[in-house]
Protein backbone atom coordinates (compact mmCIF):
# COMPACT_ATOMS: atom_id res chain seq x y z
CA UNK A 1 0.00 0.00 0.00
CA UNK A 2 1.51 3.32 -1.07
CA UNK A 3 1.14 6.68 0.65
CA UNK A 4 -1.95 7.66 -1.33
CA UNK A 5 -3.83 4.47 -0.48
CA UNK A 6 -2.78 4.77 3.18
CA UNK A 7 -3.95 8.40 3.30
CA UNK A 8 -7.31 7.58 1.74
CA UNK A 9 -7.76 4.64 4.11
CA UNK A 10 -6.99 6.88 7.11
CA UNK A 11 -9.45 9.55 6.03
CA UNK A 12 -12.29 7.53 4.54
CA UNK A 13 -12.47 4.60 6.93
CA UNK A 14 -11.40 6.02 10.28
CA UNK A 15 -11.14 9.79 10.58
CA UNK A 16 -13.20 11.33 7.82
CA UNK A 17 -15.57 12.88 10.40
CA UNK A 18 -12.61 14.56 12.12
CA UNK A 19 -11.31 15.69 8.72
CA UNK A 20 -14.63 17.29 7.82
CA UNK A 21 -14.88 18.93 11.25
CA UNK A 22 -11.39 20.44 11.01
CA UNK A 23 -12.13 21.78 7.54
CA UNK A 24 -15.34 23.38 8.81
CA UNK A 25 -13.45 24.98 11.72
CA UNK A 26 -10.86 26.41 9.30
CA UNK A 27 -13.63 27.77 7.09
CA UNK A 28 -15.40 29.48 10.00
CA UNK A 29 -12.15 30.89 11.40
CA UNK A 30 -11.02 32.41 8.11
CA UNK A 31 -14.51 33.77 7.52
CA UNK A 32 -14.27 35.64 10.85
CA UNK A 33 -10.75 36.84 10.03
CA UNK A 34 -11.88 37.98 6.61
CA UNK A 35 -14.86 39.84 8.04
CA UNK A 36 -12.67 41.60 10.60
CA UNK A 37 -10.26 42.61 7.81
CA UNK A 38 -12.86 43.92 5.35
CA UNK A 39 -16.10 44.06 7.30
CA UNK A 40 -18.29 42.64 4.52
CA UNK A 41 -19.84 39.17 4.50
CA UNK A 42 -20.80 39.51 0.84
CA UNK A 43 -17.15 39.17 -0.14
CA UNK A 44 -16.95 36.01 2.00
CA UNK A 45 -19.80 34.50 0.00
CA UNK A 46 -17.99 35.49 -3.21
CA UNK A 47 -14.80 33.80 -2.00
CA UNK A 48 -16.66 30.59 -1.16
CA UNK A 49 -18.34 30.67 -4.57
CA UNK A 50 -14.99 31.07 -6.34
CA UNK A 51 -13.49 28.20 -4.32
CA UNK A 52 -16.36 25.92 -5.36
CA UNK A 53 -14.78 25.54 -8.80
CA UNK A 54 -13.10 22.34 -7.62
CA UNK A 55 -16.28 20.40 -6.71
CA UNK A 56 -17.96 21.76 -9.83
CA UNK A 57 -15.18 20.34 -12.02
CA UNK A 58 -15.37 17.01 -10.18
CA UNK A 59 -19.14 16.76 -10.62
CA UNK A 60 -18.87 17.70 -14.29
CA UNK A 61 -16.17 15.08 -14.83
CA UNK A 62 -18.18 12.35 -13.11
CA UNK A 63 -21.22 13.29 -15.18
CA UNK A 64 -19.30 13.22 -18.47
CA UNK A 65 -17.53 9.99 -17.56
CA UNK A 66 -20.65 8.20 -16.35
CA UNK A 67 -21.29 6.56 -19.71
CA UNK A 68 -17.58 5.92 -20.27
CA UNK A 69 -16.72 4.25 -16.97
CA UNK A 70 -17.69 0.81 -18.22
CA UNK A 71 -15.57 1.31 -21.34
CA UNK A 72 -12.65 2.37 -19.16
CA UNK A 73 -13.05 -0.77 -17.02
CA UNK A 74 -13.00 -2.91 -20.16
CA UNK A 75 -9.92 -1.04 -21.44
CA UNK A 76 -8.11 -1.47 -18.11
CA UNK A 77 -8.99 -5.17 -17.97
CA UNK A 78 -7.88 -5.78 -21.57
CA UNK A 79 -4.62 -3.87 -21.03
CA UNK A 80 -3.84 -5.78 -17.84
CA UNK A 81 -4.48 -9.11 -19.53
CA UNK A 82 -2.24 -8.11 -22.42
CA UNK A 83 0.54 -6.99 -20.10
CA UNK A 84 0.44 -9.50 -17.26
CA UNK A 85 -2.24 -11.34 -15.31
CA UNK A 86 -0.72 -10.15 -12.05
CA UNK A 87 -1.99 -6.62 -12.74
CA UNK A 88 -5.65 -7.55 -13.20
CA UNK A 89 -6.95 -7.86 -9.65
CA UNK A 90 -4.85 -4.98 -8.38
CA UNK A 91 -5.93 -2.59 -11.14
CA UNK A 92 -9.63 -3.40 -10.81
CA UNK A 93 -9.49 -2.88 -7.05
CA UNK A 94 -7.54 0.37 -7.41
CA UNK A 95 -9.92 1.68 -10.06
CA UNK A 96 -12.89 1.13 -7.78
CA UNK A 97 -11.17 2.79 -4.79
CA UNK A 98 -9.71 5.77 -6.67
CA UNK A 99 -12.75 6.82 -8.65
CA UNK A 100 -15.58 6.44 -6.16
CA UNK A 101 -17.55 9.58 -5.28
CA UNK A 102 -16.64 9.63 -1.59
CA UNK A 103 -12.95 9.62 -2.46
CA UNK A 104 -13.51 12.70 -4.61
CA UNK A 105 -15.28 14.43 -1.71
CA UNK A 106 -12.46 13.78 0.74
CA UNK A 107 -9.75 14.93 -1.70
CA UNK A 108 -11.62 18.07 -2.74
CA UNK A 109 -12.03 19.41 0.80
CA UNK A 110 -8.40 20.60 1.30
CA UNK A 111 -8.36 22.15 -2.17
CA UNK A 112 -11.52 24.14 -1.40
CA UNK A 113 -10.21 25.19 2.03
CA UNK A 114 -6.88 26.43 0.67
CA UNK A 115 -8.61 28.15 -2.26
CA UNK A 116 -10.73 30.08 0.26
CA UNK A 117 -7.60 31.10 2.16
CA UNK A 118 -5.88 32.21 -1.07
CA UNK A 119 -8.87 34.22 -2.31
CA UNK A 120 -9.05 35.87 1.09
CA UNK A 121 -5.43 37.01 0.82
CA UNK A 122 -6.07 38.26 -2.72
CA UNK A 123 -9.13 40.32 -1.82
CA UNK A 124 -7.48 41.75 1.28
CA UNK A 125 -4.43 42.69 -0.82
CA UNK A 126 -6.63 44.43 -3.41
CA UNK A 127 -8.61 46.20 -0.70
CA UNK A 128 -5.48 47.40 1.08
CA UNK A 129 -3.95 48.66 -2.17
CA UNK A 130 -7.03 50.79 -2.80
CA UNK A 131 -7.45 51.93 0.81
CA UNK A 132 -4.02 52.62 2.21
CA UNK A 133 -3.66 53.42 5.90
CA UNK A 134 -2.65 57.05 6.68
CA UNK A 135 1.00 56.18 7.37
CA UNK A 136 1.37 54.28 4.08
CA UNK A 137 -0.49 56.97 2.12
CA UNK A 138 1.76 59.66 3.62
CA UNK A 139 4.90 57.68 2.80
CA UNK A 140 3.73 57.20 -0.80
CA UNK A 141 2.89 60.90 -1.09
CA UNK A 142 6.34 61.88 0.15
CA UNK A 143 7.94 59.52 -2.33
CA UNK A 144 5.82 61.07 -5.07
CA UNK A 145 6.98 64.54 -3.97
CA UNK A 146 10.63 63.46 -4.06
CA UNK A 147 10.17 62.09 -7.57
CA UNK A 148 8.45 65.31 -8.65
CA UNK A 149 11.34 67.41 -7.31
CA UNK A 150 13.81 65.28 -9.27
CA UNK A 151 11.66 65.68 -12.38
CA UNK A 152 11.60 69.47 -11.97
CA UNK A 153 15.37 69.61 -11.61
CA UNK A 154 15.85 67.44 -14.69
CA UNK A 155 13.35 69.46 -16.73
CA UNK A 156 15.00 72.76 -15.79
CA UNK A 157 18.39 71.34 -16.75
CA UNK A 158 17.03 70.20 -20.13
CA UNK A 159 15.41 73.61 -20.68
CA UNK A 160 18.69 75.35 -19.92
CA UNK A 161 20.51 73.12 -22.43
CA UNK A 162 17.85 73.86 -25.05
CA UNK A 163 18.20 77.61 -24.42
CA UNK A 164 21.98 77.44 -24.84
CA UNK A 165 21.54 75.47 -28.04
CA UNK A 166 19.09 78.08 -29.35
CA UNK A 167 21.48 80.94 -28.58
CA UNK A 168 24.33 79.15 -30.34
CA UNK A 169 22.19 78.52 -33.41
CA UNK A 170 20.94 82.16 -33.43
CA UNK A 171 24.47 83.51 -33.25
CA UNK A 172 25.48 81.32 -36.18
CA UNK A 173 22.46 82.49 -38.14
CA UNK A 174 23.26 86.16 -37.40
CA UNK A 175 26.70 85.57 -38.89
CA UNK A 176 25.25 83.91 -42.00
CA UNK A 177 21.67 85.20 -42.49
CA UNK A 178 21.15 83.46 -45.85
CA UNK A 179 22.14 79.95 -44.73
CA UNK A 180 19.02 77.76 -44.99
CA UNK A 181 20.47 75.00 -42.83
CA UNK A 182 21.09 77.45 -40.00
CA UNK A 183 17.55 78.75 -40.30
CA UNK A 184 16.25 75.22 -39.98
CA UNK A 185 18.52 74.62 -36.99
CA UNK A 186 17.20 77.75 -35.29
CA UNK A 187 13.59 76.68 -35.87
CA UNK A 188 14.31 73.23 -34.44
CA UNK A 189 16.04 74.78 -31.42
CA UNK A 190 13.04 77.06 -30.80
CA UNK A 191 10.68 74.09 -30.95
CA UNK A 192 12.83 72.09 -28.58
CA UNK A 193 13.03 75.00 -26.14
CA UNK A 194 9.26 75.42 -26.22
CA UNK A 195 8.83 71.72 -25.45
CA UNK A 196 11.32 71.91 -22.59
CA UNK A 197 9.57 74.96 -21.13
CA UNK A 198 6.27 73.09 -21.27
CA UNK A 199 7.89 70.11 -19.55
CA UNK A 200 9.18 72.40 -16.80
CA UNK A 201 5.70 73.80 -16.22
CA UNK A 202 4.21 70.29 -16.10
CA UNK A 203 6.85 69.14 -13.62
CA UNK A 204 6.25 72.20 -11.43
CA UNK A 205 2.50 71.52 -11.42
CA UNK A 206 3.11 67.90 -10.45
CA UNK A 207 5.39 69.06 -7.63
CA UNK A 208 2.75 71.49 -6.37
CA UNK A 209 0.11 68.76 -6.39
CA UNK A 210 2.42 66.43 -4.47
CA UNK A 211 3.18 69.17 -1.93
CA UNK A 212 -0.55 69.82 -1.43
CA UNK A 213 -1.20 66.09 -0.99
CA UNK A 214 1.58 65.73 1.58
CA UNK A 215 0.31 68.78 3.47
CA UNK A 216 -3.25 67.44 3.48
CA UNK A 217 -2.19 64.01 4.73
CA UNK A 218 0.03 65.50 7.42
CA UNK A 219 -2.86 67.64 8.67
CA UNK A 220 -5.18 64.64 8.63
CA UNK A 221 -2.64 62.57 10.52
CA UNK A 222 -2.27 65.25 13.20
CA UNK A 223 -6.04 65.56 13.56
CA UNK A 224 -6.39 61.77 13.71
CA UNK A 225 -3.78 61.51 16.43
CA UNK A 226 -5.58 64.18 18.43
CA UNK A 227 -8.89 62.42 18.02
CA UNK A 228 -7.38 59.15 19.11
CA UNK A 229 -6.06 60.81 22.23
CA UNK A 230 -9.51 62.14 23.07
CA UNK A 231 -11.42 58.89 22.70
CA UNK A 232 -8.67 56.34 22.88
CA UNK A 233 -10.79 54.11 25.05
CA UNK A 234 -13.13 53.47 22.14
CA UNK A 235 -10.38 52.63 19.63
CA UNK A 236 -8.51 50.45 22.07
CA UNK A 237 -11.50 48.13 22.17
CA UNK A 238 -11.84 47.94 18.38
CA UNK A 239 -11.29 44.54 16.85
CA UNK A 240 -8.84 43.70 14.10
CA UNK A 241 -7.91 40.62 12.13
CA UNK A 242 -5.29 38.45 13.78
CA UNK A 243 -3.76 37.47 10.40
CA UNK A 244 -4.56 39.96 7.65
CA UNK A 245 -4.02 43.17 9.66
CA UNK A 246 -0.67 42.02 11.02
CA UNK A 247 0.98 40.90 7.80
CA UNK A 248 3.19 43.48 6.04
CA UNK A 249 1.69 44.81 2.82
CA UNK A 250 4.52 43.33 0.74
CA UNK A 251 4.06 39.86 2.25
CA UNK A 252 0.31 40.03 1.79
CA UNK A 253 0.72 40.94 -1.88
CA UNK A 254 3.28 38.16 -2.35
CA UNK A 255 0.86 35.61 -0.87
CA UNK A 256 -1.85 36.87 -3.23
CA UNK A 257 0.39 36.65 -6.33
CA UNK A 258 1.68 33.24 -5.26
CA UNK A 259 -1.88 32.03 -4.87
CA UNK A 260 -2.77 33.34 -8.34
CA UNK A 261 0.20 31.51 -9.88
CA UNK A 262 -0.72 28.28 -8.12
CA UNK A 263 -4.37 28.72 -9.12
CA UNK A 264 -3.46 29.10 -12.80
CA UNK A 265 -1.31 25.97 -12.50
CA UNK A 266 -4.23 24.09 -10.91
CA UNK A 267 -6.68 25.18 -13.60
CA UNK A 268 -4.32 24.06 -16.36
CA UNK A 269 -3.72 20.75 -14.57
CA UNK A 270 -7.46 20.15 -14.20
CA UNK A 271 -8.02 21.02 -17.86
CA UNK A 272 -5.30 18.62 -19.00
CA UNK A 273 -6.70 15.77 -16.91
CA UNK A 274 -10.31 16.52 -17.81
CA UNK A 275 -9.65 16.43 -21.54
CA UNK A 276 -7.45 13.31 -21.30
CA UNK A 277 -10.09 11.52 -19.17
CA UNK A 278 -7.59 11.06 -16.34
CA UNK A 279 -8.98 13.26 -13.57
CA UNK A 280 -8.36 11.18 -10.46
CA UNK A 281 -9.25 12.37 -6.94
CA UNK A 282 -5.55 12.66 -6.11
CA UNK A 283 -5.35 15.58 -8.57
CA UNK A 284 -7.36 17.70 -6.15
CA UNK A 285 -4.92 16.83 -3.38
CA UNK A 286 -2.15 17.92 -5.75
CA UNK A 287 -3.97 21.21 -6.32
CA UNK A 288 -4.26 21.68 -2.55
CA UNK A 289 -0.52 21.12 -2.17
CA UNK A 290 0.23 23.56 -5.02
CA UNK A 291 -1.95 26.26 -3.42
CA UNK A 292 -0.36 25.73 -0.02
CA UNK A 293 3.22 25.62 -1.31
CA UNK A 294 2.68 28.68 -3.52
CA UNK A 295 1.65 30.75 -0.50
CA UNK A 296 4.16 29.17 1.91
CA UNK A 297 7.15 29.69 -0.39
CA UNK A 298 6.24 33.33 -0.93
CA UNK A 299 5.77 33.92 2.77
CA UNK A 300 9.26 32.59 3.49
CA UNK A 301 10.94 34.43 0.60
CA UNK A 302 9.34 37.84 1.12
CA UNK A 303 9.57 37.67 4.91
CA UNK A 304 13.31 37.12 4.44
CA UNK A 305 13.46 40.02 1.97
CA UNK A 306 11.75 42.30 4.47
CA UNK A 307 14.12 41.18 7.21
CA UNK A 308 17.33 41.73 5.26
CA UNK A 309 16.45 44.52 2.81
CA UNK A 310 16.57 48.05 4.15
CA UNK A 311 14.96 49.36 0.95
CA UNK A 312 11.75 47.46 1.57
CA UNK A 313 11.67 48.44 5.22
CA UNK A 314 12.15 52.12 4.51
CA UNK A 315 9.62 52.34 1.68
CA UNK A 316 6.91 50.43 3.51
CA UNK A 317 5.46 49.23 0.19
CA UNK A 318 6.55 47.51 -2.92
CA UNK A 319 6.54 50.12 -5.69
CA UNK A 320 8.03 50.75 -9.11
CA UNK A 321 10.53 48.25 -10.45
CA UNK A 322 10.53 46.41 -7.14
CA UNK A 323 6.79 45.82 -7.54
CA UNK A 324 7.25 44.35 -11.03
CA UNK A 325 10.08 42.03 -10.02
CA UNK A 326 8.32 41.01 -6.81
CA UNK A 327 5.08 40.22 -8.63
CA UNK A 328 6.85 38.09 -11.25
CA UNK A 329 8.86 36.18 -8.63
CA UNK A 330 5.79 35.61 -6.43
CA UNK A 331 3.66 34.41 -9.35
CA UNK A 332 6.44 32.12 -10.60
CA UNK A 333 6.93 30.51 -7.17
CA UNK A 334 3.25 29.58 -7.28
CA UNK A 335 3.01 28.55 -10.93
CA UNK A 336 6.15 26.37 -10.91
CA UNK A 337 5.93 24.41 -7.64
CA UNK A 338 8.54 21.83 -8.69
CA UNK A 339 11.03 24.53 -9.68
CA UNK A 340 10.41 26.30 -6.37
CA UNK A 341 11.13 23.08 -4.47
CA UNK A 342 14.37 22.56 -6.41
CA UNK A 343 15.44 26.15 -5.78
CA UNK A 344 14.78 25.85 -2.05
CA UNK A 345 16.67 22.53 -2.03
CA UNK A 346 19.73 24.13 -3.64
CA UNK A 347 19.63 27.00 -1.17
CA UNK A 348 19.34 24.56 1.72
CA UNK A 349 22.26 22.44 0.50
CA UNK A 350 24.47 25.50 0.13
CA UNK A 351 23.42 26.93 3.46
CA UNK A 352 24.09 23.68 5.30
CA UNK A 353 27.30 22.99 3.42
CA UNK A 354 26.00 19.68 2.06
CA UNK A 355 26.99 18.49 -1.43
CA UNK A 356 24.13 18.37 -3.91
CA UNK A 357 22.95 14.90 -4.88
CA UNK A 358 23.38 13.81 -8.48
CA UNK A 359 19.77 12.65 -8.64
CA UNK A 360 18.60 16.20 -7.90
CA UNK A 361 20.08 17.30 -11.24
CA UNK A 362 18.47 14.45 -13.20
CA UNK A 363 15.16 16.20 -13.82
CA UNK A 364 12.50 14.65 -16.02
CA UNK A 365 12.36 17.95 -17.90
CA UNK A 366 15.64 16.97 -19.61
CA UNK A 367 13.75 14.37 -21.64
CA UNK A 368 12.40 15.65 -24.95
CA UNK A 369 8.61 15.54 -24.95
CA UNK A 370 8.11 15.72 -21.17
CA UNK A 371 6.48 19.01 -20.19
CA UNK A 372 5.40 20.33 -16.84
CA UNK A 373 2.14 18.36 -16.81
CA UNK A 374 3.72 15.15 -18.12
CA UNK A 375 6.15 15.48 -15.25
CA UNK A 376 3.29 15.90 -12.79
CA UNK A 377 1.59 12.75 -14.11
CA UNK A 378 4.77 10.67 -13.89
CA UNK A 379 5.37 11.96 -10.36
CA UNK A 380 2.05 10.43 -9.35
CA UNK A 381 3.41 7.03 -10.33
CA UNK A 382 6.55 7.46 -8.24
CA UNK A 383 8.80 8.62 -11.11
CA UNK A 384 10.71 11.72 -10.04
CA UNK A 385 14.02 11.60 -11.92
CA UNK A 386 15.81 9.96 -14.85
CA UNK A 387 16.78 6.91 -12.82
CA UNK A 388 13.17 6.19 -11.93
CA UNK A 389 12.09 6.56 -15.54
CA UNK A 390 14.92 4.43 -16.96
CA UNK A 391 13.96 1.51 -14.70
CA UNK A 392 10.19 2.07 -14.80
CA UNK A 393 7.69 -0.71 -15.45
CA UNK A 394 6.43 0.32 -18.88
CA UNK A 395 3.54 -2.16 -18.76
CA UNK A 396 2.19 -0.63 -15.57
CA UNK A 397 2.62 2.92 -16.92
CA UNK A 398 0.80 1.92 -20.10
CA UNK A 399 -2.16 0.78 -18.03
CA UNK A 400 -2.31 3.58 -15.50
CA UNK A 401 -1.43 6.61 -17.64
CA UNK A 402 -2.97 8.01 -20.83
CA UNK A 403 0.32 7.77 -22.75
CA UNK A 404 0.95 5.38 -25.63
CA UNK A 405 3.49 2.56 -25.61
CA UNK A 406 5.58 4.27 -28.28
CA UNK A 407 5.67 7.49 -26.25
CA UNK A 408 6.66 5.74 -23.03
CA UNK A 409 9.35 3.65 -24.70
CA UNK A 410 10.85 6.75 -26.30
CA UNK A 411 11.01 8.51 -22.92
CA UNK A 412 12.54 5.48 -21.22
CA UNK A 413 15.12 5.11 -23.99
CA UNK A 414 16.06 8.77 -23.70
CA UNK A 415 16.40 8.63 -19.92
CA UNK A 416 18.68 5.59 -20.18
CA UNK A 417 21.10 7.51 -22.41
CA UNK A 418 20.90 10.68 -20.30
CA UNK A 419 21.81 8.67 -17.19
CA UNK A 420 25.13 7.71 -18.76
CA UNK A 421 25.98 11.18 -20.10
CA UNK A 422 27.53 14.13 -18.33
CA UNK A 423 25.76 17.48 -18.45
CA UNK A 424 28.13 18.91 -21.07
CA UNK A 425 27.71 15.95 -23.43
CA UNK A 426 23.94 16.03 -23.89
CA UNK A 427 23.73 18.83 -26.46
CA UNK A 428 26.60 17.41 -28.51
CA UNK A 429 24.87 14.04 -28.86
CA UNK A 430 21.57 15.69 -29.77
CA UNK A 431 23.22 17.82 -32.44
CA UNK A 432 24.75 14.63 -33.77
CA UNK A 433 21.29 13.09 -34.19
CA UNK A 434 21.52 10.75 -31.17
CA UNK A 435 18.91 11.25 -28.45
CA UNK A 436 18.21 7.70 -27.22
CA UNK A 437 20.24 4.72 -26.05
CA UNK A 438 19.11 2.52 -28.95
CA UNK A 439 20.00 5.26 -31.45
CA UNK A 440 23.54 5.40 -30.06
CA UNK A 441 23.90 1.62 -30.17
CA UNK A 442 22.68 1.51 -33.76
CA UNK A 443 24.93 4.40 -34.79
CA UNK A 444 28.11 3.14 -33.13
CA UNK A 445 27.69 -0.62 -33.52
CA UNK A 446 29.63 -0.87 -36.83
CA UNK A 447 32.60 0.94 -35.26
CA UNK A 448 32.52 -0.26 -31.66
CA UNK A 449 35.59 -1.82 -30.05
CA UNK A 450 35.40 -3.67 -26.77
CA UNK A 451 37.42 -1.58 -24.28
CA UNK A 452 38.66 -4.76 -22.56
CA UNK A 453 39.82 -6.82 -25.53
CA UNK A 454 40.42 -3.90 -27.94
CA UNK A 455 38.71 -5.73 -30.80
CA UNK A 456 35.56 -5.47 -32.84
CA UNK A 457 32.75 -6.14 -30.36
CA UNK A 458 30.67 -8.00 -32.94
CA UNK A 459 33.32 -10.61 -33.74
CA UNK A 460 36.76 -10.89 -32.19
CA UNK A 461 38.16 -12.50 -35.34
CA UNK A 462 37.29 -9.55 -37.55
CA UNK A 463 39.75 -6.68 -37.96
CA UNK A 464 39.24 -3.45 -36.10
CA UNK A 465 37.06 -0.75 -37.71
CA UNK A 466 38.69 2.09 -39.59
CA UNK A 467 40.15 4.52 -36.98
CA UNK A 468 39.54 7.51 -39.25
CA UNK A 469 35.86 6.61 -39.62
CA UNK A 470 35.53 6.09 -35.87
CA UNK A 471 37.04 9.50 -35.23
CA UNK A 472 34.77 11.12 -37.82
CA UNK A 473 31.59 9.67 -36.28
CA UNK A 474 32.77 10.61 -32.79
CA UNK A 475 33.46 14.21 -33.85
CA UNK A 476 29.89 14.53 -35.10
CA UNK A 477 28.72 13.83 -31.53
CA UNK A 478 31.52 15.99 -30.07
CA UNK A 479 33.05 13.02 -28.28
CA UNK A 480 36.08 10.75 -28.55
CA UNK A 481 35.93 7.14 -29.81
CA UNK A 482 36.96 5.69 -26.45
CA UNK A 483 34.06 7.47 -24.73
CA UNK A 484 31.60 6.08 -27.27
CA UNK A 485 33.05 2.58 -26.80
CA UNK A 486 32.44 2.84 -23.08
CA UNK A 487 28.88 4.10 -23.55
CA UNK A 488 28.15 1.43 -26.13
CA UNK A 489 29.35 -1.31 -23.81
CA UNK A 490 27.38 -0.03 -20.79
CA UNK A 491 24.14 0.57 -22.69
CA UNK A 492 24.30 -2.78 -24.46
CA UNK A 493 24.78 -4.64 -21.20
CA UNK A 494 21.91 -2.72 -19.61
CA UNK A 495 19.48 -3.47 -22.43
CA UNK A 496 20.49 -7.13 -22.52
CA UNK A 497 19.88 -7.39 -18.78
CA UNK A 498 16.47 -5.78 -19.21
CA UNK A 499 15.56 -8.24 -21.95
CA UNK A 500 16.56 -11.15 -19.72
CA UNK A 501 14.46 -9.85 -16.84
CA UNK A 502 11.53 -9.17 -19.15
Amino acid sequence: MNWFDATLDWFTKRHHTLWLTLSLVVLIYFSIEFYLALGDFRIILMVISLASIFPIVAVAYKTVQKDKERKREIRVYAATMAADDVYTAEMNERYESEYRAFTYSVCIIPAVALAIVGWAFLFVSVFNSQHDDPATALANAKQRLASAEIAVTQAESDAKSADEKLQTAQQALDASPNDEKLKTAVDDAKTEKANMDAAVQTAIQEKQQAENLVQTLENSSQEGNGGDADDGSTDSNSQSSLIFDRLPAVTNQALAFGFLGALVFCFQLLYQRFTSQDLKPSIFLRCAFALFSGMAFNYVVFSAVLSFSAAFQSSGANVGTEALIGAIVAFSLGYFPNLAIRWFSRVAYRGLGEPARRSDAQHLSQVDGIGIFHEERLNEEGIYNLQDLAFADVGRLLIKTPYTARQLMYWVDQSLLLLHLEAGEIEGFRRGGVSTAKALIKRWEPYAIDPECQCDRRDADKPQPDPAKRKEIAMIMQAIPERLDSLYSSLTEHIEAQNVQG
